[in-house]
């Protein structure tokens, strides 16, 4: 099962790297909300949620505790998305086996670098801050 659905992945990888990406800044300012706009002139908000895709439990051992999620209690596959403010969605992560912490995650994922090429330091623009927000639930 696990090979069907990487492979897939695989396959969708190129296509869907053209269809989400960090949009240019006068767009992102265009997908914020009026209030955080008014209250946060200068400053892209990112919301981060993590997501696991429970799945069956492996009967080898060793594979069974990578893909264990303690948090959820599950065996599972989990990635995240990256959001505009108005929930539009401009990243999504590899999937990971399930144990990967959501801290871990994010720095496999080259995710400072990803920003950091995406909105590079330009004072013509204004100066800006980007904020990064990690949605938790419990």
């Amino acid at each position: 099962m696990l090979v069907h659905f990487t492979d897939l992945l695989q396959k969708l990888k190129p296509w869907a790297e053209t269809q989400v990406s960090p949009p240019s800044i006068p767009i992102w300012r265009a997908l914020t909300s009026e209030e955080l706009a008014k209250s946060y002139p200068n400053t892209l908000f990112f919301f981060v949620d993590g997501t696991v895709l429970k799945k069956w439990t492996s009967g080898d051992t060793k594979i069974a505790r990578a893909e264990w999620n303690s948090k959820h209690n599950t065996s599972a596959y989990v990635f995240f998305v990256v959001v505009s403010s108005k929930g539009t969605i401009h990243c999504c992560s590899n999937v990971r086996l399930g144990s990967t912490h959501d801290h871990t995650h994010w720095k496999q994922a080259g995710m400072v670098d990803k920003l950091a090429k995406a909105y590079p330091a330009d004072l013509s623009q204004g100066a800006f801050f980007i904020v990064v927000v990690l949605c938790i639930y419990s």
